[in-house]
Formats: structure tokens, C-alpha cells, sequence
């Protein structure tokens, strides 16, 4: 026997319903999972907008290493944190990767305290579900090898001074032995 139009309808309501449940689980879960994965790699993320603006940061590693929340950042423009000497280069090195789609730079960011820290950025461009270009940011703390890098150069610099002087050394004491020698010769 054939079923009523109404029995039918019902029957595909549940369906239906049934289906947008076990979407919402699905849904849930993948939010569950993205929260984790954000909040616990040991990078900085944020996706900015076109006119460089936050949209999104990963709070919990942007609080620890850098003292901002979300609420503090959200909005504000991703140049007010960035160290005055580097904000050109970073703005024509923006510019470019957009074009390209994607980047990497090493700049200085502010943290709340007022000091500088050294990150390496790594940058892709893509389009949201409107159509817009956003940016995604994935940054590391690489203010430990700045340092690092710093001191090796210095140390270079400082051998470089020394291995001058010595050669400076070593040809005056060469020229002394040989004026004595031949003083000796003279005299002789």
C-alpha cells in the first residue's frame, strides 16, 4: 500500500533531521580538533585582511610569548606591532607575496611590554568563502638565533681585529729581529 503524502513528508522531516544531527557532531568535532591544534602548536597563527587587520590569532601562544589577547588584537591593524625600521620593507615584501600567494620574512614585533622580539613569517593568501583575500600567518619566536647570529658576528669582527694585530705584531717584531740583524752584521 502506498504511503500517505503526509507520512511521506514526515518520514523525509526525520531524515532530514537525522542528517543535520549527525552534521552538527561532525561539524563539532572538527571545531573540537581545530581548537586543539591551534591553541597547541608552538607558533604563532593569525589570518589578516586585506587591509591588515586581524581577524584571527591563536590567543593562547599570542598571550604567553607575546601578552595580547584576542580582544586586543582583534581589528587592530598587524603594522602597530611591527618595529617602525622594518614596517617598509615588510609593507613592499606584503605587497609581492600577495601577488605570489605566498612568503616568508624575519621582522621585529612589539609585545605588550614595549620590547621587540624576532619572528620568522611565513605568509599565504587565500580567498574566503566571500571571495575576499586573507592572509594566513604562521610565525616563530627566532629572537634566540638573532641573538645567536649577533654574537657570531661580533666574535668574527673581534678575531678579524685580532688577526689583523697580530699580523701588525708579527711584522714589527720580524722588522726589529731583522734591523738587529743586521745592526749585528755593521758591526761586525
Amino acid at each position: 500500500m502506498a504511503k500517505s503524502a503526509g507520512v511521506e513528508v514526515e518520514e523525509r522531516f526525520r531524515n532530514f533531521l537525522r542528517e543535520q544531527k549527525q552534521l552538527k557532531k561532525e561539524l563539532d568535532r572538527f571545531s573540537k580538533r581545530h581548537e586543539l591544534i591551534t591553541e597547541n602548536v608552538n607558533d604563532f597563527i593569525a589570518i589578516i585582511d586585506r587591509k591588515f587587520e586581524y581577524e584571527y590569532i591563536n590567543e593562547d601562544f599570542h598571550k604567553k610569548h607575546l601578552g595580547y589577547l584576542k580582544n586586543d588584537l582583534i581589528g587592530v591593524k598587524a603594522f602597530s606591532l611591527i618595529h617602525p625600521d622594518d614596517i617598509k620593507r615588510v609593507l613592499e615584501y606584503y605587497k609581492q607575496s600577495i601577488e605570489k600567494g605566498e612568503g616568508k620574512l624575519e621582522l621585529r614585533v612589539r609585545h605588550k611590554e614595549g620590547y621587540y622580539i624576532w619572528v620568522e613569517v611565513k605568509g599565504k593568501s587565500f580567498k574566503d568563502t566571500n571571495g575576499e583575500i586573507k592572509t594566513l600567518l604562521v610565525s616563530c619566536d627566532i629572537t634566540e638565533r638573532k641573538e645567536m647570529e649577533k654574537l657570531l658576528i661580533e666574535s668574527e669582527e673581534r678575531y678579524r681585529l685580532i688577526s689583523e694585530s697580530a699580523n701588525d705584531l708579527l711584522r714589527d717584531v720580524f722588522e726589529n729581529i731583522l734591523i738587529n740583524a743586521i745592526n749585528i752584521l755593521i758591526m761586525k
